[in-house]
């Protein structure tokens, strides 16, 4: 594997270092639609031989904010599609052209006159908000499943605090989710903990679980 520069190893140990300046975030967001690109490379000091990732794949950390609001806009319809609700009525609400949604969510959505077809899943990396360690933190997960399993427990999270009963969130005490970088989270389960989380919110009735 090519070294990322002549000083650091990986973009990791880059970015490690880097303060939190614009030049950054551009190498960053180049990063990820570039993922083997060298540093000289992604300044342009060198050609660029590395495929551009297609922008439904690129992490979300390699998107702009509006890129990232189009695909969360995106991903909303890809999934209520999924449960049952007729296309049409949800792209007339949804203010947003088929022609983003076919770039945002590649072949995991087909458009033809009246005619939609959606898969059943998808690997459309997304920055989804979990509860952790007594916390609510942002994660990049890599898949539809894992999306899914986010949106349940969160069901469980709420159904927990308008009731009182902790028994939905057992069913997640076991999992962990496995990050786009590798790492693995456990989500908070301990009902002392959440009533936390949920007392240090203004507007618990406003939370979204997709970070904008």
């Amino acid at each position: 594997m090519k070294r990322f520069s002549d000083q650091f190893p990986t973009f990791f140990n880059w970015e490690n270092q880097s303060k939190d300046t614009q030049y950054t975030k551009r190498i960053t967001r180049l990063h990820y639609r570039y993922p083997n690109a060298t540093l000289p490379q992604i300044t342009g000091r060198e050609k660029r031989t590395s495929k551009k990732l297609p922008v439904h794949l690129v992490d979300p950390r390699g998107l702009k904010p509006k890129e990232r609001n189009l695909r969360n806009k995106s991903l909303s319809i890809l999934n209520r599609v999924r449960h049952g609700e007729r296309y049409s009525d949800v792209i007339e609400k949804s203010n947003i052209s088929e022609n983003i949604l076919e770039k945002y969510l590649g072949n995991y959505i087909k458009i033809k006159d009246d005619f939609i077809k959606v898969t059943k899943s998808d690997k459309i990396p997304r920055e989804m908000i979990i509860s952790e360690d007594g916390l609510d933190i942002p994660i990049i997960v890599k898949n539809s499943r894992d999306a899914s399993i986010i949106g349940l427990y969160h069901n469980a999270k709420r159904y927990f605090i308008q009731t009182g009963d902790s028994s939905k969130l057992k069913e997640f005490k076991k999992i962990r989710l496995r990050d786009v970088d590798g790492k693995s989270h456990q989500l908070e389960t301990n009902p002392d903990k959440i009533i936390e989380i949920e007392d240090r919110k203004e507007e618990p009735e406003a939370f979204e679980i997709y970070k904008t």
